[in-house]
């Protein structure tokens, strides 16, 4: 399943979106808490986190993407209910699957599987001109 999609604006550490991005720092009294991993001098944010990623706090904290505000379109609306056009695509979720793999597998799970895959940019623009009918 498709759960949305987003342009990506920037990509920045989490250090520099912690300056730029309050809103989304970790805060253990907030619910839901953000998604930066850092406090504010890089370290890891052990409180906000609980070690959730601490083992691969090493990896992540170098990329934080930040998405276009103007170009994104998500499976449910900001009060938690399905948007009307990703619901009109499910069914030919599968057929376009399908296309842009260029296979005649017959379940979502055997063309993705459980890992997922990668998308070539002709691919992500096939399913982009679809998402956006």
């Amino acid at each position: 399943m498709i759960y949305g999609y987003f342009k990506v604006e920037d990509n920045v550490t989490h250090l520099e979106a912690y300056g730029k991005l309050k809103r989304k720092r970790m805060n253990k009294n907030k619910n839901p808490n953000g998604n930066i991993i850092v406090t504010g001098n890089g370290r890891y944010n052990r409180r906000g986190d609980n070690g959730t990623h601490k083992d691969r706090f090493e990896g992540i904290k170098e990329n934080y993407v930040i998405g276009d505000r103007k170009d994104y379109e998500f499976l449910l609306d900001r009060n938690g209910r399905p948007t009307p056009k990703f619901s009109k695509l499910s069914d030919s979720f599968l057929p376009m699957l399908k296309k842009v793999f260029k296979t005649n597998k017959d379940s979502v799970y055997s063309i993705i599987g459980r890992k997922g895959r990668v998308l070539s940019e002709g691919q992500v623009k096939q399913l982009l001109v679809w998402l956006r009918k």
